[in-house]
């Protein structure tokens, strides 16, 4: 599998130019979800309450930190290779359902530059326009944790520490490189 996130991505010219790589990237639709996981007593249609309780639950898994956090302090490489699955599989399945917005193609050198590039709450990046090869929809969001990347067929989800590859459920590089 190629790097997502490291130097050796980009090949670079002799007259120290380099390929740009292009990246589409999503936001999580983090504060719709945000309010249906609270939205305890607000009455919705029966055919729609299992859908709700389908993605309440998988955005829950995927903001799941306190698991995560006990995996780590047991120390077990197979507790956190399981919780990494389980949240990559609700990235995945809410990124399939429509709770993402592809806002953007962007034309850089790394997907840590693409998630920089458009991580503006204030969506400075979307008026500028002039770093995204292709703007697909406003972002309305409070975060860029969670992010998706696409590169070359494959997903990434953006997490404090870097990318979990969301086919092999695994690392893939850290955000300190870059």
């Amino acid at each position: 599998m190629k790097s997502l996130v490291t130097k050796e991505n980009t090949t670079k010219f002799e007259n120290g130019t380099s390929i740009l790589k292009t990246f589409s990237v999503h936001h999580l639709k983090s504060d719709v979800l945000r309010n249906m996981s609270r939205a305890n007593n607000v009455p919705i249609p029966e055919h729609l309450e299992e859908t709700k309780q389908v993605v309440v639950k998988t955005y829950n898994q995927l903001l799941d930190k306190r698991a995560l956090r006990m995996a780590v302090e047991k120390g077990s490489s197979f507790e956190i290779q399981k919780l990494w699955r389980v949240i990559g599989e609700a990235a995945n399945k809410l990124l399939d359902d429509g709770w993402y917005s592809h806002v953007a193609n962007v034309q850089c050198q790394t997907a840590m530059q693409a998630t920089r590039l458009t991580k503006s709450i204030n969506s400075i990046w979307f008026l500028s326009g002039k770093k995204c090869t292709e703007i697909v929809e406003v972002p309305i969001r409070s975060t860029s944790f969670r992010d998706i990347v696409e590169y070359e067929g494959s997903r990434y989800l953006f997490l404090l520490g870097g990318f979990l590859c969301l086919q092999t459920f695994r690392f893939v590089g850290s955000a300190n490189e870059h």
